[in-house]
This record gives structure tokens, C-alpha cells and sequence, in this order.
């Protein structure tokens, strides 16, 4: 007479597996975490950080969010770094098409300010350059140019009397705060445009970053890394970013789930 023999798993058997799991999940968000850091403090050496400020202090902000999670809860960790994957790789390219953009355009506006440039500037024009100038992001401030072109050529038509200085700042206050929320509007669409157009170079940075980081793994063997790898390999680039990064991280689970 057979018997079925059925195995439960006990309470400390499945402890003992999810401290493996979460050790591993650890192990290897440490190595992308150390990739993304390394990624980051390139752009800053390189000055591209002045371009897209935005989107750096989001990268810098994420990455001490997974560092500080990566003991205390290592999925965390994991969702946290894989965020940072998706936004990194899409950042370097904007930061560059901004660059190109900003560098391209300053002679013309250079040339366009000195045309208005009285031999001594009035206090009015003082006041409205310091508004401009004040703009910290270079997209918002670069559409926010001709509004204020504008306003200086108003100035530069106007007969203003002294008397009228107060009542003359809070106008172009009022003007330029106008000027820089369209600009703001403008560059956001400009930004989200770009970033489209850079869909395919971002997301081969993306899978580039992944492809690397699994083959530096030290706890995987050889045949399910180039396993993972064809996977990665196969994956359309046409697709977004959410969808190879989910697509990527379900062929990184069978390492992780052996």
C-alpha cells in the first residue's frame, strides 16, 4: 500500500528563504543604486546639472530615499531604484538637447539685448532685468525671453516719471509673473515633447544600464545571466520606458526567484 507524502513547509523554513530573497534583493539593488550615484556625479561634473535642475534634484532626492531603505526594507529599496532607472536614463538626453538648445539661441538673444541697452540703464530696467535674471530654471527662463524682451522695449518707448516708480515695479511684477507662468507652461510641454522624441536613445540607456548591472552580478551563474540578457535583448525599444523597465524586471526575477 503507497502512501502520498505531503511536505509543509514550516514557519522557520519560510523565514529562512524570505531572508535569502530579501538578501538578494539587497545585494543587487546596492549595485544599481552604486551605478545610479556614479551616473549622477558624472552629469554634475560635466555642468549638465545647470540645464535641468528639476529633474537632478528629483535623482539626488531618490537616491538617498534608497540608500536610507536599503537595510530597513530592501523592496523598498528595489521600487525606489527601479524609478530611478527609468528617470535617469531619459535625463542625460533632455539635459543635452537644453544645452545645445540654450548655447544656440544666447547670441541671438545677446545681440537682440544689446540693441535696447541704453548707455546707462534706469532703475525700472534694473528692476526688470534682477525678475528675469531670478528665473532659476534655464527652460522657463529661455521661453520666457520675448515676454520679456517685450516689457523692455515697453520701457524703452515709455517717458516714465519717477513719481510713478512704485506703482511701475508692481506692473512689471505683475507682467512678468504672467510672462514666466506661460513660459512655465511652454517649457513643460517643450520638456515632455523632448523627452518623447527621445524615447528610443533613452530607453537603450535604460536597458544598457540593466544589461551591464546583470553582468557584474557575482551570485547568478553564467547560463542564467546570458539567459536574462537575451531576454533583454528581444525587448522592443519602441515601447515605454514603464514597459521595458516591467519587461526587464520580470526576466530579473527568474534570477531572483532561483
Amino acid at each position: 500500500m503507497s502512501r502520498s507524502v505531503s511536505y509543509t513547509i514550516t514557519p522557520a523554513e519560510k523565514k529562512r528563504r524570505r531572508e535569502m530573497y530579501l538578501a538578494r534583493i539587497r545585494e543587487n539593488t546596492v549595485g544599481f543604486i552604486a551605478r545610479f550615484q556614479k551616473m549622477y556625479d558624472e552629469m554634475i561634473n560635466e555642468g549638465l546639472d545647470r540645464y535641468i535642475p528639476k529633474e537632478m534634484d528629483e535623482i539626488k532626492e531618490l537616491l538617498l530615499q534608497a540608500k536610507d531603505a536599503i537595510e530597513k526594507d530592501a523592496e523598498k529599496a528595489q521600487n525606489i531604484s527601479r524609478n530611478i532607472g527609468r528617470k535617469i536614463s531619459q535625463i542625460r538626453p533632455l539635459a543635452i538637447t537644453v544645452k545645445n538648445k540654450i548655447e544656440i539661441e544666447e547670441r541671438e538673444k545677446r545681440a537682440k539685448l544689446r540693441a535696447l541697452k541704453a548707455n546707462l540703464e534706469s532703475e525700472i530696467e534694473e528692476f526688470l532685468n534682477d525678475l528675469y535674471n531670478n528665473i532659476d530654471d534655464p527652460i522657463i527662463k529661455d521661453f520666457a525671453f520675448d515676454g520679456y524682451l517685450n516689457l523692455k522695449k515697453d520701457l524703452s518707448r515709455d517717458n516714465q516719471k519717477i513719481s510713478d516708480l512704485d506703482s511701475i515695479k508692481n506692473n512689471i511684477r505683475s507682467e512678468m509673473a504672467n510672462v514666466e507662468e506661460n513660459a512655465a507652461k511652454r517649457a513643460e510641454d517643450w520638456r515632455n515633447n523632448t523627452k518623447s522624441k527621445n524615447k528610443i536613445e533613452s530607453n537603450k540607456e535604460l536597458i544598457n544600464i540593466y544589461s551591464e548591472e546583470i553582468k557584474l552580478s557575482q551570485e547568478v551563474n553564467q547560463e542564467e545571466i546570458n539567459t536574462v540578457l537575451d531576454d533583454i535583448k528581444s525587448i522592443d525599444i519602441g515601447n515605454s520606458s514603464d514597459k521595458i523597465a516591467t519587461e526587464i524586471e520580470k526576466s530579473i526575477e527568474k534570477t531572483n526567484n532561483t
